[in-house]
């Protein structure tokens, strides 16, 4: 779950999804496409929290925009 602390840290989408393609490389030395954690994220925001696919994009904020505050 995306916590309320990530949310306000990270901001934006594609500030959490260049934080998980880094820390899975320096985790597990794999080298993780950004456009894989970019879908993933959005099918994980889409499952857990029912926010629609087409009104995430990166430049979205988890707080303003998508209503996880």
């Amino acid at each position: 779950m995306v916590s309320s602390i990530v949310a306000q840290t990270l901001g934006v989408v594609g500030d959490f999804v260049v934080y998980v393609a880094n820390a899975c490389e320096m985790q597990n030395g794999n080298e993780v496409e950004f456009e894989e954690v970019y879908e993933t994220i959005k099918c994980f925001l889409y499952r857990d929290f029912d926010i629609p696919s087409n009104e995430i994009n990166l430049k979205s904020r988890f707080v303003d925009d998508l209503g996880m505050g």
